[in-house]
């Protein structure tokens, strides 16, 4: 039977703004082994950055994001894009998981 990978996917998340966040995300069939990963909150109206996540691979499918409550505190209560982008060996990335984050 053949396989099919939807990435980049989309995925919407919600914090309370002053809490801790966390998610563990995997990955089936792909291997990240090799690979690093960043994720960043960017504004919706200028595209700018506003915030990093937390981002480590825990293993070859699976990987963690986190944000500090002292880092939520910090984002206005709204909503925002975020997007999570591995690099391979030899520097190419891409998106692969993205999607609104809204702050309460």
């Amino acid at each position: 039977m053949s396989t099919y990978s939807n990435l980049p996917g989309s995925l919407n998340l919600a914090v309370k703004s002053g809490s801790t966040f966390g998610i563990v995300l995997t990955f089936a069939g792909q291997t990240l082994t090799s690979y690093t990963a960043t994720t960043v909150v960017s504004s919706l109206v200028t595209g700018r950055t506003v915030a990093d996540i937390a981002t480590s691979i825990l293993d070859a499918t699976r990987v963690n994001l986190a944000l500090t409550k002292e880092s939520t505190a910090l984002l206005a209560k709204g909503s925002y894009q975020w997007t999570h982008t591995w690099t391979q060996p030899g520097g190419v990335s891409k998106p692969v998981l993205s999607g609104v984050i809204d702050v309460t």
